[in-house]
């Protein structure tokens, strides 16, 4: 009897020490799983605002997408400001309109008012819906059909110096005049015309390569062409207004063509790498 009740009290005394035991370890991984459920939900929640709140932007983690937009709109309309002020000194923009109103040069108008539609259609196009690919193969194409045209004026120009083409709008507003300047030929004596014929292609040839391997060397190359066209484009623009005093038709829409590639080929490196 004594050893049955000793035995009894020992096994007693081991039960209520494991059950405390359980009790304690229930408490502490209860406490651990707490923890490790806060701390997950903690960086759920900040991985949430990165990738929602601060993912389209230029890289930075800083510069939210509305902000972006309301950027580059603000540039792009004082850029057109500069643009018209500065050809307000040697433009007639009244002539201008008399001379586009006429039935021989109804074509040159609709492409002057086609190409500035369908390059904004492919900006938005890119932007909103993410058809990025698309969107900068388009504009490539665009660009690509400029550079030619303006590679058979330029052959033109060369072999009947008198030639006129449908875009010689009046004295100051003309493309053949533009293209006997030596800011014709910024490189080598190479046209511009043949440069951004090579540089279009490149990019058609970077969107085919990028949608067909999904690599991002593609991409990154599209981003930095874009942006030395661009930079190009800017000087150009300048020569042009506040230099020559010239205003090229076929030279400002490969102007804008170069802008969109920028605009898209920022946005498309910046949706993948987020």
């Amino acid at each position: 009897d004594d050893v049955q009740s000793a035995s009894d009290v020992a096994t007693s005394h081991v039960a209520g020490e494991l059950d405390d035991s359980v009790r304690e370890l229930q408490g502490d991984s209860q406490g651990i799983v707490k923890v490790a459920t806060t701390h997950l939900a903690g960086m759920g929640t900040a991985s949430y605002l990165f990738d929602k709140q601060l993912g389209d932007t230029w890289g930075t983690g800083i510069v939210p997408d509305f902000l972006r937009t309301i950027l580059v709109v603000v540039v792009v309309l004082a850029a057109l400001v500069w643009m018209l002020w500065s050809a307000c000194y040697f433009v007639d923009f009244e002539e201008l309109g008399l001379v586009l109103s006429r039935a021989e040069h109804a074509e040159t108008l609709s492409w002057l008012i086609g190409v500035p539609i369908l390059i904004a259609v492919c900006v938005v196009a890119g932007d909103v819906l993410g058809w990025y690919p698309l969107a900068l193969g388009v504009v490539a194409v665009v660009g690509a059909l400029i550079s030619m045209y303006e590679i058979d004026v330029n052959r033109q120009v060369q072999e009947h110096p008198n030639y006129s083409t449908s875009c010689d709008l009046a004295d100051r507003v003309s493309c053949t005049a533009t293209m006997k300047t030596p800011s014709s030929t910024l490189v080598l004596g190479i046209r511009n015309s043949s440069i951004g014929l090579v540089f279009y292609i490149t990019i058609i040839v970077c969107v085919l390569l990028r949608s067909i391997t999904a690599v991002y060397f593609p991409v990154w190359l599209i981003f930095v062409l874009c942006f030395c066209a661009a930079i190009v484009s800017i000087y150009l623009l300048q020569l042009s207004l506040t230099v020559l005093h010239i205003v090229c038709p076929l030279c400002t829409g490969a102007h804008l063509v170069n802008f969109a590639l920028l605009w898209l080929a920022w946005g498309h490196s910046e949706s993948i790498r987020w």
